[in-house]
């Protein structure tokens, strides 16, 4: 799935009622939460396209990693934006990869969800990694 689909579907996610006590912090959080496992790509800006079609969707987007990843950015996110909500800052986190993970793992490329204990690429392979149908749904949504 693009980028631009996770971040919109992470908008939508956090407005749901997730960020009740954190407020536009915990809209942010809830949008880098949502694209955080597309970091990899940026990886490929640095070891060419060739690492970014092998590697990714792989660590990031890992369910083994999802904890780890949460607990780190959670505190991080309650640190930034000085409130004192690391549980929700953590429950954002923990939802909004997990949903990042489910849209990936739809598509027909599919992801890597055992990195890095397995390097298959499961898939569903119902999209393709462009769905504007998908798209307008969250953009309406949000």
């Amino acid at each position: 799935m693009d980028t631009i689909t996770h971040g919109l579907a992470g908008y939508v996610v956090a407005k749901t009622g997730l960020t009740r006590d954190t407020g536009r912090w915990g809209v942010i959080a809830g949008v880098a939460a949502a694209v955080f496992p597309d970091v990899d790509n940026l990886l490929g800006a640095f070891y060419g396209p060739e690492f970014t079609v092998r590697s990714h969707p792989g660590l990031t987007n890992s369910l083994i990693l999802v904890i780890p990843f949460s607990f780190f950015f959670a505190w991080l996110s309650a640190k930034i934006s000085r409130k004192n909500r690391f549980w929700t800052f953590f429950l954002i986190w923990v939802v909004e990869i997990l949903i990042h993970t489910f849209l990936d793992l739809i598509t027909s490329f599919g992801t890597m969800i055992l990195s890095p204990l397995s390097s298959h690429r499961f898939a569903l392979d119902w999209v393709f990694i462009i769905d504007l149908c998908l798209t307008g749904i969250f953009l309406i949504a949000s």
